[in-house]
Parts: structure tokens; sequence; C-alpha cells
């Protein structure tokens, strides 16, 4: 990918819940409020309008998973590398303090469940990891080796 570029990632694999609208703005429109450009932004259609996302919830333990299985692949350091997006990803969602109460809660444990019965049905996410303890996974499990070795990636190719 480009530097600059946008990533869109669009899932087709698991059922899309729970969702939510959320405010999606170009960055020509963000700009141009941001400057009080209001009359531009009616002009031009650059006002923000809603869609129906994935929760940010879900959003979160996807990526969480996500991360698990590549541990488990055939070049686990390798495909680690590959989703290396996902650590960064997972560092932004918490940044609002509901997503890291969420993370601390009963309805967190309750939605991995949900999401990995559903990865379980899907031929894509079929392995080794799905039976075992998210306790066991490589990220998890080995105080932190897999991360050192993973650092460099995300200090330099993945900037």
């Amino acid at each position: 990918m480009r530097p600059g570029a946008v990533l869109l990632e669009i899932n087709a694999f698991a059922r899309p819940h729970p969702s939510q609208w959320r405010p999606v703005q170009s960055y020509a429109g963000q700009f141009l409020t941001q400057r009080g450009e209001l009359a531009l932004v009616e002009q031009h259609g650059l006002a923000p309008s809603e869609i129906l996302v994935l929760a940010l919830e879900r959003t979160l333990v996807e990526k969480i998973l996500a991360l698990v299985r590549a541990g488990y692949a055939h070049d686990p350091l390798g495909e680690l590398q590959v989703k290396l997006h996902h650590a960064y990803d997972l560092h932004r969602l918490l940044q609002p303090p509901p997503l890291r109460e969420f993370l601390a809660g009963l309805v967190f444990e309750a939605l991995l469940v949900e999401v990995r019965a559903d990865d379980a049905r899907n031929q894509e996410f079929q392995g080794e990891w799905a039976a075992r303890p998210l306790a066991q996974a490589r990220l998890f499990a080995d105080a932190g080796q897999t991360w050192q070795h993973l650092a460099p990636t995300y200090q330099g190719a993945f900037r």
C-alpha cells in the first residue's frame, strides 16, 4: 500500500453483528469544516453522512483473533508481520475509554465467544488455533519474545 493511502477492509466472512451507524466525511470535507468553510462544504456535497458499519467492539475482537490466527500459521512471524497493521488498529481502537472498559468487561468475553463460533463455521479460518485457549496464542504466551521480533517491522517497514 502506498503512503497516505486509505485501506478499506470489507469482510464477507462473518455476520455483521453487532453493527452501528457511524459518521463518515471525506478528508476534503473535514479540512474545509475545520477551517470554517461551511459554504464550500455544502456547495460541493462534502458534509458528513452516516453509514452502517461493524460495531467497534466487534472490530476489536476480530482484529485480536486475526493476530491469534496468524500466530498459528506455517510461518507465524511472517504471517504476523503481514497482519501487523491490526496491532496498530488495536492501539487506535483502544484510545476511547468506552472501548477500554469494554475490553475489561464480561461483554467482551461474550462477544469473543460469539466471534470464535462464527470463525469456527468459516472454512477460511479453520486451524488448530480454534481449539486452543487464547492464553496459548503466540502473542500472549511467550513473554514478549514475538513482539521483540515484530518491533523492527512495526517501527520500520510498517510506518
